[in-house]
């Protein structure tokens, strides 16, 4: 009893009385080397600059990036060079397969419309020349629920199955009410 005296502290509160026990000597040891570790940590990463700080790490990662974004884009082509593949029956033919397997789902075998807008008349969304057509394709319409096939067929797919819906545009198919702006 006599040694619990000499551990109580001076002090109360409300009768209650505390004693002085220290921390465990794991816990103090851990407390310091986290202090010593963080003054290496300080002079390693900001006092010798010799470490690679979080935003020179963030920077390098944004420079990659844009290069990975150049490299996967959509390669830029003009209104005449997609109606160039329009003429070309081979392509199309090409771009009606992949159009079945891709595409069909949404907006119907002959692009008549189902979930997506009908193809085939003269009333369009997101544009309707040949280069706003490609545009949508490749870069999709996530509001819309139209994903970015760019990103998932190869960009000669991209290329045909622009083709191919180029084909369907003026044959008024029946399907789906005309959604948009009528587009020459």
């Amino acid at each position: 009893m006599a040694q619990q005296q000499d551990r109580l502290m001076a002090h109360d509160y409300d009768g209650i009385e505390e004693y002085d026990n220290p921390m465990p000597g794991w816990w103090t040891a851990i407390f310091w080397i986290t202090i010593v570790f963080s003054g290496g940590y300080w002079l390693y990463y900001h006092t010798m600059g010799t470490g690679t700080v979080a935003a020179d790490e963030y920077a390098a990662d944004m420079h990659e990036l844009q290069a990975l974004q150049k490299r996967f884009a959509l390669p830029e082509l003009s209104d005449a060079e997609l109606q160039k593949m329009v003429a070309d029956p081979q392509i199309v033919q090409t771009g009606a397969a992949k159009f079945k397997e891709v595409c069909a789902a949404c907006h119907g075998d002959q692009g008549e419309g189902k979930i997506g807008p009908n193809l085939t008349d003269s009333a369009w969304l997101h544009g309707g020349s040949l280069g706003a057509i490609y545009k949508t394709i490749g870069n999709g319409v996530t509001a819309k629920g139209m994903p970015a096939w760019g990103r998932v067929l190869k960009h000669s797919d991209t290329q045909a199955v622009t083709a191919f819906v180029g084909t369907l545009k003026g044959k008024n198919l029946p399907g789906k009410a005309a959604q948009g702006v009528s587009a020459p």
